[in-house]
């Protein structure tokens, strides 16, 4: 199999550096008291060094690669592929579409617009009760003081002068749905990197099964469609896809990084979750498959030179 990285991986890994550098400016502001325009300061800062590295990573990665391997040329669509490649692209906007339009959306227990709001507000991170507008008299929750994304919904409200409601409720949430097709791009050539039709047909049943999950909440489709904006859509729609699929091209050290992505996004109590069982998992069950599969192939050579 080969372990090639894709172009939608530089889309997730770029999503990934944004969330840990809002993180860091979410601790910044929230333990040290700092003002909320030095935190939006810090956020670019940060983002601006992350983007820089990964710029200068896949500069290395794609020379070496040249040298490696060369350049191949990319075969053109078939008739079928073409096909199927524009119905996922209609499948993808009617559901962009949906979510910009708002219907259904669920905010049940959800209070992200009302702390976005706050922060920009008060200018300065949980400085105001986002259900009251008033100063905390008797503290707030520890996970309150971790989770960082809200802060970075505040630093995208304030930097490109967005209404929390239109960004919360719309932006987001198609960006998270974008990044979702991202990841499971990734996780279809790490199944099929060597036939691009199956990748398609994979592609077009993921997205089919977002329609198809829209039923009720609890299901993947639906928190896509009405809750995008919310730390676990982004978790299971996203960074578990995507941990699957380097777990698959053994990439694990990137991996990591899903991890800690969700350590950012979700209260666990552990500080890990879904993202570091899988990678966990995947990377004790590699040695397992690996060794099963060469005492297969060393008893089919012995039967193939028995014959």
């Amino acid at each position: 199999m080969r372990r090639d990285y894709y172009a939608t991986d530089l889309a997730v890994t770029f999503f990934l550096f944004m969330i840990g550098a809002s993180e860091a400016t979410h601790l910044y502001g929230a333990f040290l008291r700092k003002p909320f325009s030095m935190c939006s300061v810090l956020f670019a800062v940060i983002a601006g060094a992350a983007c820089l590295f990964l710029a200068f990573f896949l500069y290395l990665y794609q020379r070496r690669k040249r040298k490696t391997v060369g350049k191949s040329p990319i075969a053109p669509l078939k008739a079928t592929e073409l096909v199927m490649a524009v119905i996922l692209l209609l499948l993808f906007l009617s559901q962009a579409v949906y979510i910009v339009l708002g219907k259904g959306v669920c905010r049940q227990g959800d209070i992200t617009i009302e702390t976005v709001g706050s922060f920009l507000q008060s200018g300065s991170v949980y400085e105001l009760n986002p259900l009251t507008g008033r100063p905390y008299t008797a503290g707030m929750p520890f996970r309150w003081k971790i989770v960082g994304l809200p802060t970075l919904y505040a630093i995208l409200c304030h930097t490109f002068s967005v209404e929390p409601v239109v960004l919360v409720r719309s932006v987001i949430p198609v960006a998270v749905l974008l990044f979702s097709y991202a990841a499971y791009f990734c996780l279809a050539g790490s199944l099929f990197p060597d036939n691009r039709s199956k990748r398609l047909v994979f592609l077009l049943v993921m997205a089919l099964l977002v329609w198809v999950g829209d039923y009720g909440m609890g299901m993947e489709g639906y928190h896509l469609l009405h809750g995008g904006w919310q730390g676990t859509t982004i978790r299971n729609a996203v960074l578990v896809p995507y941990t699957v699929s380097l777990c698959l091209r053994r990439k694990y050290l990137h991996g990591v990084l899903c991890c800690l992505a969700e350590a950012c996004l979700v209260w666990t109590g552990f500080g890990l979750g879904a993202c570091a069982f899988v990678l966990t998992g995947l990377l004790l069950a590699g040695p397992v498959v690996s060794g099963f599969a060469g005492d297969e192939g060393r008893t089919g050579g012995g039967k193939e030179e028995l014959q």
